[in-house]
């Protein structure tokens, strides 16, 4: 347990804590930018299922990054604990903080006098930001270079704003709208499948 505190603390404070800032600031910030005052149940819906994904997005940067250099991944090869294990503290870590990020986006929302489900929009939103996490890490535990890590969510989100489930159906992001719990199902169940086969290659990549 002295073990696990330890890497949680090494992560948080060397390698995690500027996204952790950089997505709360981008919360805190939110209203300011998209007024979310008064918002009926679809308009909430439209803004939060369009921005907060992106801001949740960055909490998985730091997943692999501190493994991109190699005097880094040497040291972690020394340790008693293993890399995959490791691996997990830190995600850990990232989905404790999304749905802390999660529910403070809500909160704000509720303050603001908009009309949400709390839960619809709890649950969708931890599975929109975990699917698209799961596209970044996957080609980032396959290239250990974060930027093309990014393109693979990126283009996915503009594909979905531009062309609508005309072409990805089911995997279409944007359905809080509807209330569609299943396609978030789906997104969260993808999202978590992928992010486990990134922490498996790159647990090999080692």
């Amino acid at each position: 347990m002295e073990r696990v505190d330890k890497i949680s603390k090494v992560f948080l404070r060397f390698h995690f804590l500027p996204f952790f800032v950089i997505s709360l600031i981008l919360i805190l910030l939110f209203p300011l930018f998209f007024g979310i005052e008064n918002l009926a149940f679809v308009e909430s819906a439209n803004v939060y299922e369009r921005i907060f994904p992106i801001i949740g997005l960055v909490l998985f940067i730091p997943l692999f990054l501190p493994d991109c250099d190699r005097n880094i991944l040497e040291v972690i090869q020394t340790k008693k604990t293993s890399y995959l294990k490791i691996l997990v503290i830190r995600l850990v870590q990232i989905l404790i903080t999304l749905l802390f990020f999660t529910i403070i986006c809500l909160i704000i929302f509720q303050l603001k006098n908009s009309d949400i489900k709390f839960g619809l929009f709890l649950f969708g939103g931890v599975a929109d930001v975990c699917f698209l996490a799961g596209l970044m890490c996957l080609i980032f535990s396959l290239t250990m270079q974060p930027v093309t890590g990014l393109i693979a969510p990126i283009a996915y989100y503009i594909i979905c704003l531009f062309t609508g489930d005309k072409y990805l159906k089911t995997f279409y992001f944007f359905t809080l709208v509807n209330e569609d719990f299943r396609s978030k199902l789906l997104l969260l169940t993808v999202g978590i499948i992928l992010i486990t086969i990134s922490c498996l290659v790159a647990n090999k990549r080692k």
